[in-house]
C-alpha cells in the first residue's frame, strides 16, 4: 500500500500538471463533476484492491473473514480521502512529506483488517 502511494506521489511530483488538476477539481466545490468523475474511478480502483487483498488473505497478512468486495472499496475510498485530508488539513501539495499520512492509514488498515498474532497485534 505504501508502495502504491509512493508512486503516486512520484508522479504527481514529476508531472505537477495532472496533480494541480486534481486539487483544482476539489478546491472548485463542484460537487457534480467530483462525483461522476469518483463514480467512474472508484469501480476500477476497487477491481484494483480486490486481487491484492486475495494474494494478502492467502499470504496470512489479512484476516480470511473479510468480505474482499467490501473491503477493496473502502481502501479504495478510503484512500481518496486520505489525500482529501492530506490536501485540506496538512498541506497543499502531494509530495513525499504525505507519507507520515500515508503510514498513519496504513497502520489503521493494518488493525482493523490485518491478521492478529497470538500477542493480538496486527502482523507487519
Amino acid at each position: 500500500m505504501r508502495e502504491l502511494f509512493l508512486g503516486g506521489l512520484r508522479f504527481a511530483v514529476a508531472y505537477p500538471q495532472y496533480a494541480e488538476l486534481s486539487k483544482r477539481l476539489l478546491a472548485s466545490g463542484n460537487k457534480r463533476i467530483y462525483a461522476e468523475y469518483m463514480a467512474e474511478r472508484m469501480p476500477v480502483a476497487t477491481e484494483f484492491f480486490q486481487p491484492l487483498l486475495q494474494r494478502a488473505i492467502r499470504g496470512g497478512e489479512v484476516r480470511a473473514d473479510v468480505d474482499v468486495k467490501m473491503a477493496a472499496h473502502l481502501i479504495a475510498w478510503l484512500s481518496v480521502q486520505v489525500v482529501e485530508y492530506y490536501i485540506e488539513h496538512v498541506a497543499p501539495d502531494y509530495d513525499e512529506r504525505m507519507l507520515p499520512t500515508v503510514e498513519q492509514f496504513i497502520a489503521f488498515l493494518r488493525s482493523g483488517i490485518g491478521a492478529q498474532s497470538d500477542a493480538g497485534e496486527a502482523t507487519q
